[in-house]
């Protein structure tokens, strides 16, 4: 059985200052579970591996260093542990989409596309199944239908979820 996990360990030079601010936006980006500070792991999957590669080349064309590990964890850090930290990140980011689409008073459009958008981004990075997308994804049905825009037309309720790979 191949490893299970992706582990990107990097140091960043002190300066630029707008390195450490970008490696972090991206590792939030594509989902990535802190494991300590500036080690970050992944599941083992095509798409992941190409981000971790992406991110390893920036922080190195930067005079950073980066790892980049295929791994099992044996002891210290169970695999339901590491799963548990990314579906609580991901559920924490659809409650904060429900309750941005809880304050909208009126619905257009551009609602309406921001929400899918956001939910496809959140949906994209849910590699472990997060409990919180059905509720997301109901949430975004419903405001299409106190909108204009039809169902059919939400790009994020047609975005495969990843944690079955």
């Amino acid at each position: 059985m191949p490893p299970r996990w992706l582990v990107l360990i990097h140091h960043l030079p002190p300066k630029p200052d707008y390195l450490r601010v970008k490696v972090r936006r991206k590792l939030q980006r594509i989902g990535a579970v802190a494991l300590k500070n500036s080690v970050y792991v992944l599941p083992r999957i095509d798409e992941a591996l190409e981000d971790f590669q992406w991110l390893r080349r920036e922080i190195t064309a930067e005079g950073g260093e980066a790892m980049l590990l295929d791994s099992d964890f044996l002891e210290g850090v169970p695999n339901g542990v590491l799963e548990q930290m990314g579906r609580e990140e991901r559920d924490r980011e659809y409650r904060e989409l429900l309750d941005s689409v809880n304050s909208l008073t009126s619905v257009s459009d551009a609602d309406i596309a921001r929400v899918s958008r956001q939910l496809a981004e959140i949906v994209r990075r849910d590699h472990f199944g997060a409990a919180g997308r059905d509720a997301a994804e109901f949430a975004l049905r419903a405001l299409s239908q106190r909108g204009s825009q039809p169902v059919s037309s939400c790009i994020a309720c047609t975005v495969p979820n990843r944690s079955s790979h």
